[in-house]
Formats: C-alpha cells, structure tokens, sequence
C-alpha cells in the first residue's frame, strides 16, 4: 500500500485518472486541464499499476502480445535457460556487384579467408571500368 504522505497523492491521482477515463480527452489536453505535467501522469498510472490499483490502457493488441508472452514463458518454464544449437552451412556463397557468384565449401576455411582476402585487395575503381 501506499504510506505516508503519498497516500493522499496516490487518492488524488487515482481521482484523477477516473476522471480522464470518462472524459475522452488527449492525456496531454487532460493534464493542461489538471495543472500537471505528462510525466507525473504517466509516473503515477505506472506507480499506481504496479500496486495494483488502476490499470494502465492498454490496446487490445498489447493485451493479446501479453497473453502470448505468458503462454511462452509458461511454456518455456522448466526448460533450461540455455539450449546449445548448431547451425551447419553447406556452402558460403559471395556474390559480387557485377552478378558474380563465388561458392565455396563451408568447411574450406582457408579457401574462404583466401577469397575475402584477394577481394579485399582488388582495386575496386580498376573492376567497375
């Protein structure tokens, strides 16, 4: 709960924010109204969220992303944080800006680190004439 002095803060926001729901105004037109700024609107809605209190607006598309987000950590739970994965590439493919393509075994890193090697050093002026 909230204590002390913030406790008619918090009373004063959460009249506040039942009077912006039933008013169909902008937040920034409803805290011009209100004499207060935009941040203490959106701090107190988060604040007041999170005991909860009041609900901050959300779209029924933020709802549906957070309903799946839960569905995924439900189902994620139990499950190690971390699971290796390997990913194999037959063929490293290097395609140039003149339509040349270059395929060269995954496995043969030699040969790629000599191809980047030689187009790294190619006079790239010299090849577009």
């Amino acid at each position: 709960m909230v204590r002390g002095c913030d406790a008619a803060k918090a009373r004063l926001w959460r009249e506040r924010f039942l009077r912006f729901d039933g008013g169909g105004m902008t937040i920034a037109e409803f805290c011009s109204a209100e004499g207060t700024s935009t941040a203490s609107f959106y701090a107190w809605r988060r604040k007041l969220a999170m005991r909860h209190q009041t609900k901050p607006h959300r779209s029924p598309q933020q709802q549906k992303n957070k309903r799946q987000k839960k569905r995924q950590e439900q189902q994620l739970a139990g499950r190690g944080a971390f699971e290796p994965l390997t990913i194999a590439a037959a063929a490293v493919v290097i395609r140039l800006p003149d339509g040349t393509s270059i395929e060269v075994p995954a496995a043969s890193q030699d040969a790629l680190r000599t191809i980047v090697g030689q187009l790294a050093g190619a006079d790239v002026e010299a090849a577009r004439c």
